[in-house]
């Protein structure tokens, strides 16, 4: 039926019983909300006090002064959970908002440039709020004052939206308060802080929450003392957020890859994703990205992004952030305004090449590599052989072309890190300039392709008789040189193995390609040791 029917709940009956009936309750009263008190600026419910020293205290308050909402848009701005654009604006008992904020909404009304209407709404809802929370707010100052504060409020002096102190996960840190919430559990009570931290994913920049609790304490305590507490509480405020914004830069700097030092303490974690510290030295790789793909404890507890704040797109646009998509997406390098540097993690994830682990690194214990210039020149090896590991690793710094006769092959040559020591210089340049890396420098031209492709007494023989062909600027071999080579007993692919071998110690020397450098590559050769195949 294109209808509707209502039924009603009935009394209760001597068991305690009811149910659902179609008669009208006959003691049914008219509903206290109507047209009427909709005129009203502000509508107080009522409800039967517990307190002996009134009959009746306020449940809430409803703000209907489009005055009040307008003034209250301004003195309650940016606090967390309350929209003063509603119809109907709402405050429950006990009014936390007015508590945290209870200094600029008296200051606010004070304000010389306020219409009458404003300012005489104002006056009501404050003659309201202070007999309604006097009593509160007197307390709140006192905790104030002197720097204590009982568990059961802990609440007033936790404003939301305002940054708070924690050694939480590591040195004291910086982070946003949400809200917070009374809750238990096995271990007893306790107040939980839901707060924001600055954290990276591989690609962003965003924000990531993190809980905080404070266990229930008996009397007063001291603010300070609290395993959390407002920043505005600490002795030195100003110079501990320079201090967290320092650190955050470091946190900023170390987005991406990066080829570090450490020493000192990490963080690894057990088999139930429990934090375990563990002592680290040597070299270690930072990368957040390939951490979070990788590492074990990632799969247990995804640290996932969430996205920016209003306000957070403004203070990033402020400090000339580049590339805040409306989304909230960010795209390329971010840079952080000093407020998100110090709400930024202390830790940063990556990889220690020493103990071959996943691990939070300390962002303050990263440091540069103190590289030895003298490590190559350490390495016990033949001087030749020496001499062509620095032409491999020159070739591939400088983006050389050089392959093996299997495309690809020869780009994947790998060195020892005492050559990385050695050349570290010219890698951080190369990372600083991209067209650089771009260009990809040519070998000196040299017979090899002449030496394979002319006919004769076999590819090699055959081969060394054409061999300067059209290579003749880039090489200093001689015919006799050539009629020797073509008489060794090597196939095809071994000449365009050494000949392209020897183009790098030239390359490296900066000369054509002479004699004395197949030379070298063929003492090398014989040198090698024989494999035996079972």
């Amino acid at each position: 039926m294109s209808d509707v029917k209502n039924i009603y709940k009935s009394p209760k009956d001597k068991d305690g019983v009811w149910t659902w009936v179609n008669k009208y309750p006959e003691d049914a009263e008219d509903a206290a909300e109507n047209e009427v008190t909709a005129q009203y600026a502000v509508l107080v419910r009522n409800i039967k006090s517990p307190d002996s020293r009134k009959k009746l205290k306020a449940h809430s308050i409803v703000v209907q002064s489009p005055w009040l909402k307008t003034a209250l848009g301004k003195i309650l701005e940016d606090y967390p959970g309350v929209v003063c654009e509603l119809e109907r604006l709402i405050f429950e008992a006990p009014f936390q908002p007015f508590v945290h904020r209870w200094k600029g909404f008296v200051k606010y009304r004070e304000r010389e440039n306020l219409d009458d209407t404003t300012k005489e709404h104002l006056t009501i809802l404050h003659n309201i709020l202070q007999y309604e929370m006097g009593h509160s707010i007197k307390v709140f100052e006192d905790y104030v004052e002197k720097g204590v504060v009982t568990y059961e409020n802990l609440w007033m002096v936790f404003q939301p939206g305002a940054p708070v102190l924690a050694a939480h996960k590591g040195p004291l840190s910086a982070f946003e308060l949400e809200d917070t919430t009374y809750t238990e559990n096995r271990c007893g009570k306790f107040v939980r802080l839901r707060c924001d931290c600055i954290d990276y994913d591989g690609k962003a920049f965003g924000r990531c929450q993190e809980n905080i609790d404070i266990s229930e304490f008996v009397g007063t305590k001291r603010i300070t003392e609290l395993s959390a507490y407002p920043l505005t509480f600490h002795p030195r405020p100003d110079e501990i957020r320079d201090s967290l914004i320092k650190r955050g830069q470091l946190f900023e700097d170390l987005a991406g890859h990066h080829y570090k030092a450490y020493s000192g303490m990490a963080i690894t974690w057990d088999i139930q994703g429990n934090e375990l510290p563990i002592e680290v030295s040597g070299r270690i790789v930072v990368d957040i990205g390939s951490f979070n793909r990788f590492s074990p404890i990632n799969f247990m507890r995804h640290r996932r992004l969430r996205d920016w704040k209003s306000r957070d797109r403004l203070l990033l646009l402020a400090s000339k952030a580049r590339h805040v998509r409306s989304g909230g997406e960010l795209d390329g390098i971010l840079r952080l305004s000093p407020y998100h540097k110090m709400l930024a993690r202390c830790r940063t994830g990556g990889y220690s090449l020493k103990l071959k682990k996943w691990l939070d690194f300390f962002v303050e214990q990263v440091g540069d590599i103190q590289f030895s210039n003298d490590a190559f020149n350490k390495l016990v090896l033949p001087d030749d052989q020496k001499e062509l590991i620095m032409a491999f690793s020159e070739s591939q710094l400088e983006g050389c072309a050089f392959d093996d006769v299997i495309s690809g092959k020869g780009k994947g040559v790998i060195c020892l890190l005492s050559v990385t020591d050695k050349l570290h210089h010219r890698f951080s340049r190369r990372r600083q300039d991209p067209e650089r890396r771009s260009r990809r420098r040519e070998p000196p031209r040299a017979p090899a392709h002449a030496l394979l492709g002319r006919p004769g007494r076999g590819p090699a023989r055959g081969g060394a008789r054409g061999g300067r062909g059209g290579g003749a600027k880039a090489t200093e071999l001689s015919d006799a040189d050539l009629d020797e080579l073509s008489g060794l007993d090597l196939n095809g692919r071994q000449i365009k193995n050494i000949l392209k071998t020897a183009q790098l110690l030239a390359s490296r020397k900066k000369t054509p390609l002479k004699r004395s450098f197949i030379d070298t590559i063929l003492a090398i050769e014989k040198r090698r040791p024989e494999v035996h195949h079972d």
